[in-house]
C-alpha cells in the first residue's frame, strides 16, 4: 500500500491537513505529521 501525505489528501479535498488528521483518526487510521 502507498503512502499518502496528509497535506496532498487535503489540498485534493480542499480542507485543511488538520481537520483530515483529526477525521483519519476518528476512523482509527494510524497517522503520522
Amino acid at each position: 500500500m502507498s503512502k499518502v501525505r496528509v497535506h496532498e489528501l487535503a489540498k485534493q479535498l480542499g480542507m485543511e491537513s488538520k481537520v483530515v488528521l483529526a477525521k483519519l483518526q476518528e476512523m482509527g487510521e494510524f497517522v503520522r505529521s
